[in-house]
């Protein structure tokens, strides 16, 4: 079950991007201060979401679990 939080700003997001006439969203996630890597239910998600690790082509690339993410 998601948090009431969530889906009021899951609701919100949905009716500006209506408005706007926006098909599409891109999000950045930063999962460094998180407990639990997030990109794990990026990857999981279906249909397939695409990402992309911020750190990929720096001396950070392998901390993936910690690298901020594009998803769109």
């Amino acid at each position: 079950m998601m948090a009431q939080h969530l889906a009021d700003w899951l609701h919100l997001l949905e009716g500006t991007c209506s408005v706007a006439g926006i098909a599409h969203l891109d999000l950045i996630i930063d999962q460094a201060a998180g407990k639990q890597p997030f990109l794990a239910g990026v990857q999981g998600m279906a249909p397939a979401m695409p990402w992309r690790s911020l750190f990929d082509g720096l001396p950070e690339e392998s901390a993936i679990a910690l690298a901020p993410c594009w998803c769109g």
